[in-house]
Order: C-alpha cells, then sequence, then structure tokens
C-alpha cells in the first residue's frame, strides 16, 4: 500500500462468513491426464514386514475459485464495518491485464466484472489455458489522477498527459470496472491437481498480490477482509466453502530509511557543515518527522523538504569542500546524507523493531553516514519515488527531485523493498468444515500454505510492467517450505504465492515398550518416558475435537484394544510413561490410549528419552516397530531417539487405520577384564642379568563402551632380584625402542585409561632389566622359584612376581589372573676332581664322601687339575669354542669349582686340559647337558651323554653325575657348599702307570699310543641322575 497522501497501519482479523452463491463454472473440461505428486519428505527407512500398501488415490479434479465480499476497516478482528469509498472491484481477469476477461455464453458474454462479487466461479482447467484470475481489488488507481489543478513546475507536460489519460480511463470504466493493473489487486488462480494419495500435499492454485499503491480519501485503511471461495466438485460437492482472509497493507516511506541491524553499512553522524551534504542541527540526534521544516523550502512537512534536497536539508553525496573531498580520521572520503528512521518499538533496543505509522506523523530524520558493510548499525534503503510503475520514466523532470531515486552507496535496495513495508495476505480458516467420504474412509481438505512462488516477486518497472510473467508454482512444495497461512507481499511488486492443500484422514498412534536383556544380567528395569515434537509442517488442531472415539482394535502386534484419546497428538502431550514388568516382547507395557492424528498433518515425532541410570550401563533404544492395526509396517521415518509421522500415508482399509509403535530397549553395560602373563623370562635358567617381559591385557566383553581406568603394574620380586630399568610398551616389539619408565611408590603407570569398545582388547608389555645379586639381604635361592599361597594363588615375594592393579569396578574377573611369576632359580653346578689315592685330604663336609668301583672305595678330593668347557665336541667341530675355563686360580681348595651362566638343555663338552701331577688327562671329551630339576624349572640335574655307559670306553665310576635334589631313597646328593645341594660332575683320575680306556687321539697327543692301547680295559661308572626333592 503505497500513496503520496496520508496512508494507512497494522492489524488482524478473523473470518467472515459468505453466503453460498449460484454458480456458473467457467470451462471446466479437460484431458483427463492425472499428475501423481510425490511427496516432498525423504523416503521411508526400509520395512521389516510386509509394507503397508498406499490407499487408493483420490481424483480431486478441477478447482473452482471465486473472491467473496471484501470490506475495508482499520481492524483486524472486524470483519463486520464496511467503510464506504474503498472503491472494492471484482472479476476475472487474464493476468495483468486492463480488460476483464469475457467469453460468449458466460455472464450474458459481457466482461465479468462488477462492484459486488461475480457470481462466476473459475475453474482449474480454463484457469490454466488463459491465465485467468479471479480478483479482488481495492482503491483508486495510483498516480491516475486529473490534472484541471495541477499548475506547478514539478510534472512535465508529458506526466500530467499521461496521469490524465489514465484518469479518463478509470472515470469513464464506471463504478463496476476492475483495473488490476492500477489498483491494489489480490487475485486467485485455481489448478487442476488431478489424482492424489491421502496425506499428499498439491497445488490448489496460486494466489496474486499486485501490490500497487493506493489513493483514496479518509476511507482508505489497512485492512481488507474478505473470502476465497473454493469449490471441488469431486470431493465435497457443488456447494462453495468460504475460506476468510484478511489483507493488511502497511504505511510506507518515500524518503530514505534507516533500519537498525548490527553490522550495516551506515551509522548515524553529526554531519559536516559546509559541505550541503545533512544540515548539522539533524546531527545523530535528529529532528521529529513532524516538525515543520524552513519556511525557505517552501514546503510544509519535513518528508517533502528532505526528499526536495538542495541547499536546505542537503543532498547526499560525497562530502566536498572548495572542491575538495573532506577525508575522516583515516583518510577516506565521507558519504553522508538525510534519512528517515521510523519510531522504534522500544528506543532503548532497536532490535525489537520499529512501529508502522505514516511517515509524515512519525519518526525522526538523521545525518547518516556510510561506513561499509559490517561496520555500521544500520541497513539504508534509497529513496526510489517514480522509477517504478507503469509511467514511463522520461516524463519525471530531473529537476522534480522528490520524484528522483537516490544512489546511496551500499543500499539494500529502494525503499519498496523495504521488509518495514511489506503487506501481507492471512488466511483465517486453513481447515475445511466439511469432511467427505472415499472408498469407505473418511476425509478432510486442509489449505497447506502460503509457499513462495518460483518468481515470487517483481518490481514493477516501466519497462515490464505489461510483460510480468505468470506465477510458477510446482506441484508440490520444495522440501524444505514450511507451512503457513501468511503471505508477505513487497511494494509496487507483483508477488506470487502457492497454495497446496492436502486430504486429511484420522489415523491413531498406540506406544509400546519392551526391553531385552541379552546379557543375562537381570537389572532393575526403569521407566520409559516418551515424548511428541511438532515440525515446521505440522498446524496445530488441537481446538477441533477427533472424530476418532471410543475403543480402538487391533490384530496386530497382538490382538488388544484401547480407549482413543479425546484430542489430537500434539507437543503438549507427554505422551507415555510405561515401565515392562519383564523382559521380552510378550512382556512389552502398553499405553493406555490410541492418541489420533491426522494424515497430511502429521508433521510430529514421537520420541523416547534418554533412559540415564547414573552408571555405565546403558539401555540402547535397539529398534521402533510401527506397524498398523493388520500388522503391517508403515512408512514413518526413524530419528535418532524416535519415528517421524510425516511421511505416513491414508490407511487402506479401516482395519489399517490405527498403528502401533513398539520402542525396544536393549540392556547394555561394559564388562571390564584385567590378566597379566609372562611372556619372556630370561631368568629362567639362572643367568645373572637378564630381561624379563609382562603382557596386559585388558578386555571389553561387554556389549558398551567403558574406558579401562588407571592401569599400574607392581613388581614384587624375591629378595636379591634387583630391577636396574623397566620399559612400557604397546606391543613386545615396541619395548626395544621405549624409553624407561618410572615408578611411584615402586608402581608403574601402564596408562591412565583407554576406551575400549565393546568386544575390544588393548596389551601392555613392560620389560624388566634384572640383575640377581646373591649377596643382597634376605637373598636365599629357595625364593628364587615361583609359591602358591594359601588362597591358591601366586605368593609376592617369590620368583619374578608382578601384578597388574585395575581399578574399583575395572576388573570383572578378579584378581587371580593379574598375577603372573616365573623362577629365576640359578642353573649352577659343581665340576670336582677326586682320586682315589689318599692323599691326606679330605672333603670337608663329610657329606661329600664319594665312592668309586664295585667296592665302593672311597675318593678323595685331588687338586691341581684344570678343564675347559666347549659348546661342541672340540674332536669332531673345527669350530668348538671354549665357553668356560677352569683353572687352579678359579678352583676351591684346589679341587672343585662352582660354575655358573651356562645355559639349560644345552649340549656341552667338558675338556680336561690339565691334570694333577702323577695323573692322567681323560682320554675325550664328554658330553653333558643341564637340566631344570622342577616343573617350575628350578632346581638342576647334570644329565650324561649315552656314550658314557659304554664300558669298552670308560671305567665305571670315571664320570659321576649328581642333582641338586636329594634323592629321599638313597644318600646320594650332589655336593653340598654351604648346606645348600649342588648339582655335581666327579670327574675321577687315572694314576700314571694305570691305563685308560682306549680313545681317539683328539686333542690329547701327549697321551701316546700306550692310551689307545689300554682303552679296553678301562672301566667307568656312570651314576643316575637322582630325583629332585620338593622345594619349599
Amino acid at each position: 500500500m503505497a500513496t503520496s497522501r496520508a496512508r494507512a497501519g497494522h492489524a488482524r482479523t478473523k473470518r467472515t462468513g459468505v453466503a453460498s452463491r449460484a454458480l456458473a463454472a467457467l470451462a471446466v473440461v479437460a484431458t483427463a491426464a492425472s499428475t501423481l505428486v510425490v511427496s516432498q519428505v525423504a523416503a521411508p527407512q526400509a520395512a521389516q514386514a510386509a509394507q503397508e500398501p498406499a490407499a487408493t488415490g483420490i481424483d480431486v479434479g478441477a478447482v473452482r475459485a471465486n473472491m467473496g465480499t471484501g470490506i475495508v476497516n482499520a481492524s483486524e478482528a472486524d470483519t463486520t464495518t464496511s467503510l464506504p469509498k474503498n472503491f472494492i472491484r471484482y472479476g476475472i481477469v487474464p493476468g495483468m491485464s486492463p480488460t476483464p476477461f469475457s467469453s460468449p455464453g458466460v455472464n450474458g458474454g459481457k466482461p465479468i466484472t462488477d462492484s459486488k462479487p461475480v457470481v462466476t466461479f473459475l475453474g482449474g482447467t480454463v484457469a490454466k489455458q488463459k491465465d485467468l484470475w479471479t480478483y479482488i481489488a481495492r482503491g483508486a488507481p495510483w498516480k491516475w489522477d486529473p490534472q484541471d489543478n495541477n499548475t506547478g513546475p514539478g510534472d512535465t507536460q508529458d506526466s500530467k498527459n499521461w496521469m490524465q489519460q489514465h484518469y479518463n480511463l478509470w472515470d469513464n470504466g464506471g463504478d463496476d470496472k476492475i483495473w488490476v493493473n492500477g489498483q491494489s489487486a489480490i487475485g486467485f488462480k485455481p489448478n487442476d491437481p488431478g489424482t492424489v494419495q491421502p496425506g499428499q500435499t498439491f497445488l490448489l492454485g496460486a494466489i496474486r498480490h499486485n501490490n500497487l499503491p493506493i489513493q483514496g480519501g479518509a476511507n482508505v485503511k489497512q485492512y481488507l477482509h474478505s473470502t476465497l471461495q473454493l469449490t471441488i466438485p469431486n470431493l465435497t460437492g457443488s456447494q462453495p466453502e468460504a475460506y476468510p482472509f484478511v489483507n493488511y497493507e502497511s504505511f510506507n516511506t518515500l524518503s530514505s530509511t534507516i533500519m537498525y541491524r548490527k553490522g550495516g553499512a551506515y551509522i548515524k553522524h553529526p554531519g559536516i557543515a559546509g559541505t550541503g551534504t545533512c544540515h548539522t542541527d539533524i546531527g545523530v540526534n535528529g529532528v521529529p518527522a513532524t516538525q515543520k521544516p524552513l519556511t525557505q523550502s517552501g514546503v510544509d512537512n519535513m518528508r517533502d523538504a528532505v526528499m526536495d534536497q538542495g541547499i536546505y536539508y542537503g543532498t547526499p553525496q560525497w562530502a566536498m569542500k572548495d572542491g575538495k573531498y573532506v577525508l575522516d580520521e583515516n583518510g577516506q572520503r565521507q558519504f553522508i546524507g538525510t534519512a528517515y528512521e521510523p519510531d522504534p518499538i522500544d528506543p532503548s533496543d532497536r532490535s525489537k523493531g520499529y512501529v508502522n505509522n505514516p511517515e509524515s506523523r512519525s519518526g525522526r530524520y538523521y545525518c547518516v553516514k556510510y561506513v561499509g558493510e559490517g561496520n555500521g548499525d544500520y541497513d539504508l534503503y534509497g529513496q526510489y519515488y517514480n522509477k517504478g510503475a507503469e509511467q514511463p520514466f522520461n516524463q519525471i523532470s530531473a529537476s522534480n527531485k522528490r520524484a528522483m531515486p537516490i544512489n546511496w552507496p551500499g543500499a539494500k535496495g529502494n525503499v519498496n523493498e523495504n521488509p518495514y513495508v511489506y503487506d501481507t495476505v492471512k488466511l483465517e480458516k486453513t481447515t475445511s468444515d466439511d469432511t467427505f467420504t472415499k472408498n469407505g474412509r473418511t476425509y478432510r481438505l486442509q489449505l497447506w500454505g502460503f509457499t513462495p512462488a518460483t518468481n515470487a516477486t517483481n518490481f514493477l518497472t516501466p519497462d515490464n510492467f505489461n510483460s510480468i510473467p505468470t506465477a510458477d508454482c510446482p506441484a508440490t512444495p520444495p522440501a524444505d517450505a514450511k507451512r503457513t497461512d501468511t503471505f508477505v507481499t513487497q511494494e509496487l511488486s507483483v508477488n506470487y504465492g502457492c497454495l497446496y492443500g492436502v486430504i486429511t484422514e484420522e489415523r491413531s498412534v498406540r506406544i509400546v515398550k519392551s526391553v531385552e536383556d541379552p546379557s543375562g544380567a537381570n537389572p532393575t528395569i526403569p521407566a520409559a518416558n516418551f515424548a511428541v515434537t511438532t515440525g515446521s509442517t505440522w498446524a496445530d488442531n488441537t481446538s477441533r475435537t477427533p472424530a476418532t472415539t471410543g475403543t480402538v482394535s487391533v490384530t496386530k502386534p497382538t490382538v488388544s484394544s484401547a480407549p482413543a484419546k479425546t484430542s489430537y497428538i500434539s507437543d503438549a502431550d507427554p505422551a507415555a510413561t510405561l515401565t515392562p514388568t519383564a523382559f521380552g516382547e510378550a512382556q512389552a507395557k502398553y499405553d493406555s490410549t490410541f492418541i489420533p492424528f491426522e494424515v497430511g498433518n502429521s508433521d510430529f515425532t514421537i520420541e523416547e528419552k534418554d533412559i540415564s541410570t547414573g552408571g555405565e550401563d546403558k539401555w540402547n533404544l535397539k529398534d521402533i516397530q510401527c506397524v498398523n492395526g493388520i500388522g503391517e509396517d508403515v512408512a514413518v521415518t526413524r530419528t535418532a531417539r524416535g519415528v517421524n509421522f510425516k511421511n505416513v500415508g491414508g490407511a487402506a482399509s479401516n482395519e489399517a487405520a490405527p498403528i502401533t509403535c513398539t520402542f525396544v530397549n536393549e540392556y547394555q553395560a561394559p564388562k571390564l577384564r584385567v590378566q597379566k602373563t609372562i611372556e619372556n623370562n630370561g631368568g629362567a635358567g639362572g643367568a645373572t642379568s637378564f630381561n624379563v617381559d609382562y603382557k596386559i591385557v585388558a578386555t571389553n566383553d561387554g556389549s558398551l563402551a567403558a574406558n579401562t581406568g588407571k592401569l599400574t603394574d607392581k613388581p614384587d620380586f624375591a629378595k636379591g632380584l634387583e630391577i636396574h630399568s623397566a620399559k612400557i610398551a604397546e606391543t613386545q616389539a615396541g619395548l626395544d625402542s621405549a624409553a624407561d619408565a618410572t615408578a611411584t611408590g615402586g608402581v608403574y603407570t601402564l596408562t591412565d585409561g583407554v576406551e575400549l569398545a565393546a568386544g575390544a582388547t588393548k596389551e601392555y608389555w613392560i620389560r624388566f632389566s634384572v640383575t640377581r645379586n646373591p649377596a643382597a639381604a634376605g637373598y636365599t635361592e629357595a625364593n628364587l622359584a615361583c609359591s602358591i599361597n594359601g588362597n591358591n594363588e601366586l605368593a609376592p615375594g617369590k620368583g619374578l612376581f608382578n601384578e597388574v592393579l585395575a581399578e574399583n569396578g575395572k576388573d570383572s574377573d578378579g584378581t587371580s589372573n593379574n598375577k603372573a611369576c616365573g623362577p629365576t632359580v640359578p642353573h649352577d653346578f659343581v665340576i670336582v676332581k677326586a682320586g682315589t689315592q689318599n692323599t691326606g685330604t679330605t672333603f670337608t663336609d663329610l657329606t661329600n664322601q664319594y665312592t668309586y668301583g664295585d667296592n665302593n672305595d672311597a675318593m678323595y678330593p685331588l687338586k691341581g687339575a684344570e678343564f675347559a668347557i666347549y659348546n661342541a665336541d672340540p674332536n669332531t667341530d673345527a669350530s668348538a669354542t671354549v665357553v668356560k675355563t677352569l683353572t687352579q686360580a678359579s678352583a676351591t681348595d684346589g679341587y672343585y669349582w662352582s660354575v655358573g651362566d651356562l645355559n639349560i638343555n644345552t649340549p656341552y663338552w667338558l675338556v680336561e686340559t690339565k691334570a694333577p701331577a702323577g695323573h692322567s688327562l681323560l682320554p675325550r671329551p664328554f658330553k653333558f647337558t643341564l637340566k631344570s630339576a622342577r616343573a617350575d624349572g628350578s632346581g638342576t640335574t647334570v644329565e650324561l651323554a649315552s656314550d658314557l655307559n659304554n664300558t669298552s670306553q670308560w671305567a665305571k665310576g670315571a664320570i659321576q653325575a649328581f642333582s641338586s635334589e636329594l634323592n629321599t631313597s638313597s644318600v646320594e646328593q650332589g655336593f653340598i657348599i654351604n648346606g645348600t645341594n649342588k648339582a655335581t660332575l666327579v670327574v675321577k683320575d687315572t694314576e700314571v702307570g694305570e691305563l685308560p680306556k682306549a680313545g681317539s687321539t683328539g686333542i690329547y697327543p701327549y697321551i701316546g699310543v700306550a692310551t689307545a692301547l689300554m682303552s679296553g680295559a678301562m672301566v667307568i661308572t656312570v651314576v643316575t641322575t637322582k630325583r629332585r626333592k620338593a622345594l619349599a
């Protein structure tokens, strides 16, 4: 609504009734081609059972429409008071033509136009063929004025002629002639939708607003009340139904206008004197628009004075003095001018918007400066008075600055494009009062709109005034369209909107709750709470009462029934609170009611609220199954925690109409366990210095991810097993390059916690570098083996005992498998040199007395021998290497040697390299192997090669072997040192003159031929290794 005179303001309205009228349908015959309209929402998820079939389509046929009686007043709510002299006209017109439509046989062949509603209904088929619109228009056309009294210099003669010619058209046309190219006109163009599905949104028709300024007297007001009357014979018969609407026309602004927006391109400014841009008396404080302008301006109101520009109120431009630009503090040019700001709703907070009042009677004028987008506080819309509409622009005098546009830098548009002055058309009723029955089901029409057309806004200029294309409305709304009952229109433009319809039917939904416990944890079942949220296309229907009443019965998922709720579903519903009493589908909990809803107005979502127990466990929403009353899957769309019904269609039968949605929750919980194993025990062979590797595995056996919490490693080795360093890695190979780890209070941190998915495992490895120190306090070999305590668990302080520690509740299988141990008992042994001659020396410990031969003759310590231990037989293997040298310097008491650091289960060869004085060397190397005496790897047994049993080569008793274990069935034992039995090799020597058994020369060339000759006479006794005894 725009005028150079006083203009009208803002409000709303109620519907008005319209009497039924005789129908004289235009051509409604159309080609029987139906348009299948698909829904604008995404396809539902795949069905789990037989998919619910679509309901039978409904042939809507051609829609028929006309405009009902219109009244104009100043109230949005008053639908009865009609102010006269508003020039309301009605008619059917092609596009925006000045000539109403006429056709032989319709309205007597006369143009269809009148000052009262026309009785002819426009049908969708002919409307499409001829671009016909049924209109209501109001107001005298803008600028169609008589020029008798226009004697001023403002308008050119061409301009006066144009305005007078158009006034003559208006005046001569009579009171019944509609001028949709000059008046403010609202038109509707019905469609022929064809066959549609219940719940499917389809195009009823297009609406347009030829939003031209309105002229008139004191009775010109903001609100036009009327009705859009629709007849759909295929659905509701021949009786039209009225859909009331109210058209609100805002007060426009003509002068350049600022609107608050933080980040806009303009700020208020004091003005710069002497630049002719903006009067400094206006400045940042402004002056009221009602203030009388300077007498020299020659006009009566501030608006006209500002629009006239000139020396009195300045011209918006780049500020200059003496022919030079006036620069700001940053050396930039400054564009400054005068602009209007309406009265803000709240002066302390302009973001709340503005009051729409006449420009000449409200608001203030300010000096404003351009500072660039993002730097200011206001958007600016530039003066654009007469470059629009139909009158050719070349007829406007350039001296008439009030009618000339101003080009402001960074302007958001012209004043007609300012949302502050947008007009609206609002439907007061969107749901039909009538129902109709098709295919045994009851339906109702609802209007779904307005949605902007593809070519929604067409600003009118002299160049396009007579060539605006018709509305471009798709068959269905865009997927992101929002349902609204209001059509917003821009000034001085042809605006198009699309009015859609949807055929709704009632269905109902019932909520069911089922829970599962696959792990058998048998937790307490909590209550599940359900809520409803509505989407952008849902229209509130809670003021109406559902037709679904009484008891609703279904045969699936189980035979059941419940009463229907007495109100439609809405977001005000706490839909249900359900608690099953047991697990499984058969124990599901059913809500007490079926809740009615309307297909086609079903953009709502039923969601189960998250169930929190306060712990790590979870009631996972596993599935949602929605089936109709006969067990077919319903096309709901799954959301994160619920189902949306926007895509649900009509039911094929009354039995299928009810819907049951079962929410299935599965109990989930993490189940962490930790275990430790010893993987590489470098000390198992009794080495003095070695590495030992442990593997720690954290496993989540549960159905829910969880954090392991802090895992620490606590070694508790036997005394004397000293840790020199520790390394931690996530793989065994990673230990080689890992940095040294530091213990806190003897405990090493493996991880502060890591997230483990259900079924996942995580490994940690720790390696200790250990030295066995026999001199350490508390050291005893008995503790170097692992031990079991009274709880049947590995005992700390024994062997290489180590334990992983987990946080409380983070180790479901207990701590028994958190412990690991490996023995590190040294596999040392003693080599004793003994002879048969009484040398006057006896064994210090009398229990070390050894004998030989069949008569058990006593042997005596024999000093002076030396030996070498090889890793292969030096007689047969040239690569044999000495691994130990036993000299007199390393002998104890000159006749025995304590030997350590040999590997178990590894063959060695002992060679006598020096015989005591008066004695002969052993004839050849002999093979021996050290073995663990116990199952836990501790204790030592010396195992001799089988060839030592060959009496043709070795004399009986020449080599004797003893275990570190005492043979409790005899007195045989290993050599005792400091009270400890040691595995022992006793080597009996041969006196010179006594020929040894024959053997190869090997490394003994000094033995000579005599050795070979006597080899057959030597007898050797091989003593069987003794059984070990148990260690405490």
